[in-house]
């Protein structure tokens, strides 16, 4: 399954030398930005990247970079957290304002950190990590760390592979996937403390968890056959619900803040590039909001523009 290549350009990192920060603002108007990583076919390059939500208005986030992915906005949308690698074998989880000014970087460098996701408060950030000394190799787990790079906290142990958290809209667990091989994961939730882990789905093929804003349920990748789609799954648990089915792969999947939309990557036939797509929570009314032959992936909306445009809308 092509799932396989995506946990590698996201969750290990692409090691390219590091480029330089420019003081561009994040937010294209007048619609709330979502931000994706675009990685070029080219040079397998990846870049941080903003587009409104009708497509018309992309562009690179910080200009001269080439090994960042990742993005997950902060709750309050003025910040962004992402992954870099600075050097060969070496990738952390990095923090930037809106402007790109105030950048640094969350996690030590004692660990190989990727693939964060903020606490629905803000407080904390989740992620995929494993220690440096072990390599790109090692078996990853999930940690948790406070914004303020203070107390950090091992959530997972073990053989496997844990990667891809997702917090859920309450704060007091956690969604992700457990690799028993490269190509082989299922769902795991697990309460913010590191008790309680349980499974939550049995097919051996569930990836990039996504948890609801509205609580009860978590979209996710899965299929069988080397066939990827969407599907959703009740946070307790029960059967998967395909969202749809396609003779393309998905991956990716995130949710609006109100619950009520997706934001995906389909990939292309040849499964080597992929652009965003967007549609309704049920994926009906599928629209393509990127064009071009890369790969655009990991795609999330800003909290804040959009809590901004019903604020207004409302006036």
């Amino acid at each position: 399954m092509r799932c396989v290549v995506f946990l590698a350009v996201a969750a290990i990192g692409i090691a390219l030398p590091p480029g330089s920060l420019s003081r561009r603002s994040l937010l294209p108007a007048p619609e709330p930005a979502i931000v994706f990583a675009r990685i070029s076919q080219a040079d397998a390059s990846s870049r941080l990247y903003a587009v409104s939500l009708s497509g018309g208005d992309q562009h690179a986030l910080w200009e001269g970079t080439t090994n960042d992915s990742a993005p997950r906005w902060s709750p309050d949308g003025t910040q962004i957290a992402f992954s870099r690698s600075p050097a060969n074998n070496d990738i952390g989880i990095y923090v930037g304002d809106v402007a790109g000014v105030d950048l640094h970087r969350l996690t030590s460098s004692n660990l190989l950190a990727t693939t964060p996701d903020w606490a629905p408060d803000g407080s904390r950030l989740a992620f995929t990590a494993a220690p440096s000394e072990a390599g790109v190799d090692a078996n990853f787990d999930i940690y948790t760390v406070r914004s303020d790079r203070t107390g950090l906290l091992r959530l997972t142990t073990g053989a496997s592979t844990d990667a891809f958290p997702s917090w859920a809209p309450d704060g007091k667990s956690l969604v992700y996937s457990r690799y028993t091989s490269p190509a082989k994961a299922d769902l795991f939730v697990i309460q913010a403390d590191g008790s309680a882990p349980r499974r939550l789905t049995k097919t051996e093929h569930a990836f990039y968890p996504a948890w609801s804003p509205r609580e009860k349920r978590i979209a996710f990748v899965g299929g069988t056959k080397g066939h990827a789609d969407l599907y959703t799954i009740a946070s307790r648990g029960g059967k998967a619900t395909r969202l749809a089915r396609t003779k393309l792969d998905e991956a990716t999947p995130a949710w609006s803040p109100d619950g009520s939309k997706i934001v995906f990557t389909r990939l292309g036939s040849s499964g080597e590039t992929g652009n965003l797509y967007l549609s309704t929570a049920t994926v009906s009314g599928v629209r393509r909001i990127t064009r071009g032959p890369t790969l655009d992936v990991s795609a999330r909306w800003n909290p804040a523009a959009v809590s901004r445009r019903t604020s207004a809308g409302s006036g």
